[in-house]
């Protein structure tokens, strides 16, 4: 689905090679969906909010630290280790993505893949790599749910599944320590006398209702034994008691889909379209808006 181009920077994200600091910055961590994985670099919501507050008189900057694949542990040793020092910044946001950050506890921030997927994977990749009919075929057996089912079966694609560990209450102790490995995190940044926000950007299934039944009837999945919103509230509380600043995008998310039609998510990928971007870019500047720490930055 994607004709883009990646630039990677000295310091290891995709963001512009800057020669000089600027007055005012934001340093944005999370993942590939922060990185904007499939879509071109200026429609990255990241560098969105960055045109805004390039309309003003003050020379702002929006630092992308975005790498595929990460969670949370390795967010906070990346702004240690490349912004903590840093004193042109003076709000921190997080872009947590529902599906795969949520920390099973301590750990080094790597992912391992599933055996079902290593068993796979060499037949896929040889494939890829060899086969022009495979790669001809592949693009509509995926978007095909009629057909992706028995290609998965034969082992020549991978359907997607429902992360249940985000949907299923019995994961408390797991949202419970994420909860509080962000909060210890925002604690240490307020002390230094800068703010920080957690932005949820919610899953695919959590925003289509269709893709979402879909996805139930491929794997199989007792719709009773999954709560699709569970940790989005688990969070409200949490953030209220604590004092932890969220915004969740999916109530903004799921109002588009239902209402416009538009398509937020790539349609054989989880990753925000360029409308997504777009979309998160404007209720993220609305939100630091509503709160009153953009002025800094001249945004009224």
């Amino acid at each position: 689905e994607w004709d883009i181009s990646f630039q990677i920077n000295s310091r290891g994200f995709r963001d512009y090679e800057y020669s000089r600091p600027p007055s005012r910055s934001i340093v944005l961590l999370g993942d590939s969906m922060v990185e904007g994985y499939g879509v071109q670099f200026s429609d990255v919501f990241g560098k969105r909010l960055e045109r805004t507050l390039r309309n003003t008189e003050v020379d702002s900057r929006v630092y992308i630290g975005g790498t595929s694949g990460r969670g949370p542990h390795t967010y906070l040793r990346v702004y240690e280790k490349l912004w903590a020092a840093e004193k042109t910044h003076s709000l921190v946001l997080m872009g947590f993505t529902l599906y795969n950050d949520i920390e099973p506890g301590p750990s080094s921030g790597f992912y391992n893949f599933p055996e079902r997927v290593q068993s796979t994977l060499w037949l896929k990749r040889f494939l890829g790599e060899y086969s022009a009919l495979y790669n001809f075929l592949r693009r509509p057996v995926k978007l095909s749910r009629r057909w992706a089912p028995l290609a998965a079966k034969i082992g020549i694609i991978s359907l997607p599944t429902i992360d249940k560990v985000y949907a299923d209450p019995r994961y408390k102790d797991r949202w419970l320590y994420t909860a509080d490995l962000i909060d210890g995190f925002r604690r240490a940044i307020e002390s230094s006398e800068k703010d920080f926000v957690l932005v949820l950007l919610p899953t695919r299934e959590q925003v289509e209702d269709d893709y979402y039944e879909w996805l139930l009837r491929v794997s199989k999945t007792a719709p009773k034994a999954l709560q699709r919103f569970s940790f989005n509230e688990f969070m409200a509380g949490y953030a209220h008691k604590q004092g932890l600043k969220v915004l969740d995008l999916t109530p903004a998310f799921r109002k588009a889909y239902k209402e416009k039609g538009i398509a937020l998510y790539f349609k054989t990928d989880s990753h925000f379209t360029s409308a997504g971007h777009a979309l998160a870019a404007q209720e993220i500047t609305a939100d630091l808006k509503r709160r009153r720490l953009l002025r800094q930055f001249g945004v009224r």
